[in-house]
């Protein structure tokens, strides 16, 4: 009799067991999805290793070269640039740098809106750039993000991989006074297999032309964004 009430006891608690264990694996699956539910369908995580790899095969190649020609616009001195952006309600001349190179990154796909426009069209989602409404608003079937923070090296060669099979990129970096975005728009290499970035840069005071003057001031990649437009493909 004490046998059978042990084991009774035994095969209770295991029941109970299995139904607390399944019940914490819905619970998680259900924050999981819960998170999931956030991220936009076309918000694609970036592939950073399979463009450093084909960064670095065009690091090994010698004279090597891609550019591209995108409308070139400046956030500021511009008519413009006193105007205010959503929902930070900051002024394009000086905060917007991320909109500014989106105008003309959205120019290589069919878009004629200068940063101005671009601003309006964005409405509330202007600043804080909202990298899944300016999809949906300039007709893109996804965008691919990385959110890494990035060492000089790496970065160039995950730009210049994006560059040799995507097209142009969004590159944004962080420094000591806050962060700052610019357009990669075509890379080089020389006898010496160095790879340079050559880039558009919104901001008129600086007019950098290449990644490097950035990193020179000890500014470090913290966001690399592209577009799938399904009418261009580069």
């Amino acid at each position: 009799m004490k046998k059978k009430f042990v084991l009774l006891m035994i095969v209770s608690l295991l029941f109970n067991f299995t139904v607390f264990a399944d019940n914490q694996n819905i619970e998680e699956d259900e924050q999981i999805q819960g998170q999931l539910d956030y991220i936009s369908p076309g918000t694609v995580e970036l592939d950073l290793k399979y463009y450093i790899k084909k960064g670095e095969s065009v690091g090994q190649t010698r004279a090597s070269s891609r550019f591209f020609t995108p409308t070139k616009y400046f956030q500021n001195n511009q008519t413009w640039s006193d105007d205010y952006m959503e929902t930070a309600h900051l002024k394009i001349g000086p905060s917007g740098c991320a909109l500014t190179s989106f105008a003309m990154l959205a120019s290589m796909y069919g878009s004629t809106d200068d940063p101005g426009e671009v601003n309006t069209t964005m409405g509330d989602d202007a600043c804080d750039f909202s990298w899944d409404d300016s999809r949906d608003n300039y007709g893109f079937d996804a965008h691919h993000i990385s959110w890494s923070t990035l060492s000089d090296t790496t970065a160039k060669s995950a730009i210049a991989g994006i560059l040799m099979e995507e097209g142009v990129c969004i590159v944004g970096m962080t420094y000591s006074g806050g962060t700052h975005y610019v357009l990669a728009r075509g890379y080089s290499t020389n006898s010496s297999y160095e790879t340079t970035i050559y880039i558009y840069d919104p901001a008129y005071q600086n007019n950098y032309t290449k990644l490097q003057d950035y990193f020179d001031e000890d500014y470090t990649v913290h966001r690399i964004v592209y577009y799938d437009h399904p009418d261009y493909t580069y």
